[in-house]
C-alpha cells in the first residue's frame, strides 16, 4: 500500500485510467470537472468509449456544496449545472452515472454516500478522503493505492450494492472483511449506527495514547474518551473554514471541550486515528470517516481500513508530520 498526496492521487489515477482494459469504477461524495480534476474526468469518458466498464457514483451532496445547503435554488448552481452537463457528457459516451441520494432529503447532511474510491482493473484506491472536484484537491488529504484483484473485487461488489440500494438504505447492511494487511469496514448508512465509530471507541478504550486527525471536532462518546485520555487532536481552526462548518467546528469544540493542535491555514480534510496500545504496538484506522456523531446519527456510509501493519502505519505519521503538526 503506498499513500498519495491529492495531485499525487489524481496523477497517478489517471495514468492507470489511461490504460484500464476492463473496468473504472469511481465513488465520491462531490464531483465536477475543474482544472484539477480534468485529466481524470476526461480520461473516464475515454475509456467508456472505448469499451470499458466504466461506472461512476456521486452523492447529490455535490448541490449543496455548490450552491449552498439550505437554498432552493442549489441545482441552479453554475458548479451544480456543470455537474450534472458532466453527468450527461459520462452517460453519452457509454459510462453508467449514478446520483446517490435524492430530492427527498429535507436534511442535507442525512443519509449521505460519504464513500471515496476509484477501482481500475484490479488497482484499489480509498481509504482516504479526497473528492472529486477542484476545491477537495486543494484540500491537505490523501488515498491509498492497493494493487490486489481481491479487494478491487470486493470493492466492486459493494459498490454496486450501494447503488442498487441507495433508494432504500435498509436493504444495505455494511460489510466487513478480514484482509492480509488489516481489516475493511463498510458503514452501512442506516441512522444511529456505525460500526466504524464503535470500532473508534472501543480502540480508544484500550489504548495508552492517540493521535487523531479529522477535518472535524471529535463528538459523541469517542470525544469523551480522547478528552479524557488527553489525545493529541488535530481539526480545522474554526476561522479557516467555511460558514456553516465554522458554526458546526465552534459548537462542537463547545461541548466537547477538545482544542485542536492544527495551525496551518489550509483546509485539513484527511482523517485518521493510530491507537498506542499498552503494549506498546499501534492500530489505525483510516478511511473517509470523519469521526463525529453527526455522521452516525444521520445514516452515513463510510469506508475505513483498520490496521497494524508498520508500513502503513509510518506512511500516515509521515503524512502527519509533513502536512498537519
Amino acid at each position: 500500500m503506498k499513500l498519495l498526496t491529492t495531485s499525487d492521487y489524481i496523477a497517478d489515477a489517471s495514468r492507470e485510467i489511461a490504460r484500464s482494459k476492463k473496468r473504472v469504477i469511481v465513488m465520491t461524495l462531490c464531483i465536477s470537472r475543474e482544472d484539477e480534476t480534468a485529466t481524470f474526468i476526461d480520461g473516464l469518458q475515454a475509456a467508456a468509449k472505448r469499451g470499458v466498464d466504466v461506472r461512476v457514483a456521486a452523492d447529490t451532496f455535490t448541490f449543496s456544496a455548490f450552491g449552498g445547503y439550505f437554498s432552493p435554488f442549489k441545482r441552479l448552481h453554475r458548479h451544480s449545472r456543470a455537474a450534472k452537463r458532466l453527468a450527461s457528457t459520462l452517460r453519452s459516451s457509454g459510462a453508467e452515472f449514478r446520483w446517490l441520494g435524492g430530492n427527498w432529503r429535507i436534511n442535507p447532511f442525512a443519509g449521505v454516500t460519504h464513500v471515496k474510491w476509484t477501482i481500475v482493473d484490479d488497482t484499489v484506491y480509498s481509504f482516504g478522503g479526497i473528492n472529486m472536484y477542484g476545491r477537495g484537491i486543494r484540500h491537505v488529504d490523501y488515498m491509498f493505492k492497493v494493487e490486489d484483484k481481491k479487494l478491487a473485487d470486493l470493492l466492486a461488489r459493494e459498490h454496486q450494492k450501494i447503488v442498487q440500494t441507495d433508494r432504500d438504505p435498509t436493504d444495505y447492511s455494511g460489510f466487513y472483511k478480514q484482509l492480509g494487511y488489516g481489516n475493511l469496514l463498510i458503514d452501512s448508512g442506516q441512522k444511529n449506527g456505525s460500526m466504524i465509530y464503535e470500532r473508534a471507541v472501543e480502540l480508544a478504550e484500550q489504548s495508552e495514547s492517540i493521535l487523531f486527525v479529522s477535518q472535524y471536532c471529535p463528538t459523541g462518546r469517542l470525544a469523551k474518551v480522547l478528552h479524557r485520555k488527553k489525545a493529541a487532536v488535530y481539526y480545522n481552526q474554526p476561522k479557516n473554514t467555511y460558514r456553516w462548518t465554522k458554526l458546526m467546528l465552534r459548537y462542537a469544540r463547545l461541548t466537547s471541550g477538545i482544542k485542536t493542535r492544527y495551525k496551518k491555514p489550509t483546509y485539513l480534510h484527511g482523517k485518521f486515528i493510530i491507537f498506542t496500545m499498552q503494549d506498546g504496538s499501534k492500530v489505525a484506522l483510516t478511511g473517509s470517516h470523519n469521526f463525529s456523531y453527526s455522521g452516525v446519527r444521520f445514516g452515513t456510509r463510510e469506508v475505513e481500513l483498520e490496521n497494524e501493519e508498520k508500513k502503513i502505519i509510518s506512511q500516515l505519521e509521515a503524512f502527519f508530520t509533513k502536512s498537519v503538526s
